[in-house]
């Protein structure tokens, strides 16, 4: 049986999908032959994944995603996957500084997951490496969100395009039967074109631990801990569980649909081919803004909850299509100056959203 696979702008702390992949391979090493057919559901719905370009420290929902992808070979075999997604938020009014906004969001991105121990699933050590590359860009109408501003500000929209780029790697790992633990570090680079590089900058790294009750319940916990632009460092607990709670139907934390990035989602396996899912998930970007717009070398931000619908088809062994619609409630926009002061924020109303994702993999 097979479950959805899929995975945001952005990188949330999101070391939930990390503690997953760890916990299940453990839980198949002692009872792995039985679960043959219904962790495959287990396992593709975990994969979903996570990641755009934020500020958060996202940069951990894909070494989660990555050590879910370690899996498809039993952990004992490198592998590698290739994700491609868009993402498209229509048009939504600003409660106060007047105008709408709407946005497009895509991301590509290569996992590939490589044993370094263990002589079967329940003791595999795997270490994973993630490449991203994302772009948000967004459409704000004339005059929306700008701050008041005396003489008035150069551009007529506080950002345009933004762009993201990630690199990490986690190592995971068991501690015995039920216990193991999932350990990893990354970097990523969020901007408006035209920024000073080095000020684009952000660093994260999480630890987190994973216990297997049984192959179909793993649950999880640990903290992330990232720097942010134009912020103080932050430290996020994060826990996690992956329940199958039938042969049809699973439920995750951490992982989400694809472009909804990381949140709670619940699949049902409709047949070998074809699986549906509910996502509620967290998506944010902060990106530096280039020395010349409306706040020069300063902070863009928007995070925002999706809530979609999902229908996955499997078309082949190595190839997912995912399809996604629903809404984005809760947005905010920030606009930070240089010195991190908050120059203007504003919250959007609902927005309808539509998603594409592509999975390969080699």
């Amino acid at each position: 049986m097979n479950t959805l696979a899929c995975r945001s702008v952005v990188r949330v702390p999101v070391l939930l999908l990390a503690l997953g992949a760890g916990g299940a391979a453990w839980a198949e090493g002692s009872d792995g032959s039985q679960q043959e057919g219904q962790q495959e559901g287990q396992q593709a719905a975990q994969q979903s994944g996570q990641q755009s370009g934020q500020q958060s420290g996202d940069a951990v929902a894909e070494l989660g995603r990555a050590s879910d992808d370690s899996r498809r070979g039993g952990g004992l075999e490198p592998s590698a996957t290739l994700e491609l997604w868009g993402l498209t938020l229509l048009s939504s009014d600003f409660d106060q500084s007047g105008g709408d906004v709407s946005a497009t969001f895509g991301r590509a991105e290569l996992n590939m997951s490589f044993p370094v121990g263990g002589t079967n699933p329940g003791d595999a050590r795997v270490v994973t490496f993630i490449a991203g590359s994302q772009v948000a860009s967004y459409d704000f109408s004339s005059g929306a969100f700008l701050p008041p501003q005396v003489p008035p500000p150069s551009a007529d929209a506080p950002w345009d395009t933004l762009y993201g780029v990630d690199v990490s790697v986690a190592y995971r790992a068991p501690i015995d039967e039920r216990w193991g633990f999932i350990v990893g570090a990354g970097v990523e680079s969020n901007f408006e074109a035209g920024a000073d590089f080095g000020d684009t900058l952000t660093f994260g790294g999480f630890g987190a631990v994973t216990y297997a009750f049984s192959p179909e319940l793993v649950v999880g916990g640990g903290a992330f801990v990232s720097t942010r632009l134009e912020d103080d460092a932050r430290v996020i607990p994060a826990p996690f569980i992956r329940w199958q709670a039938s042969e049809r139907v699973s439920v995750t934390s951490g992982a989400g649909t694809g472009p909804t990035g990381p949140g709670v989602s619940v699949f049902y396996a409709i047949d070998e081919a074809w699986t549906a899912g509910v996502s509620v998930g967290f998506r944010s970007i902060a990106a530096r803004l280039d020395d010349e717009g409306t706040a020069p070398g300063g902070v863009g931000r928007h995070q925002a909850l999706p809530i979609v619908a999902s229908i996955t088809w499997k078309a082949t062994q190595t190839i997912e299509l995912t399809a996604l619609a629903g809404m984005v409630v809760g947005q905010e926009y920030e606009l930070l100056d240089a010195g991190g002061t908050v120059l203007l924020e504003d919250d959007a109303e609902a927005a309808a959203a539509f998603a594409v994702l592509a999975k390969i993999v080699f």
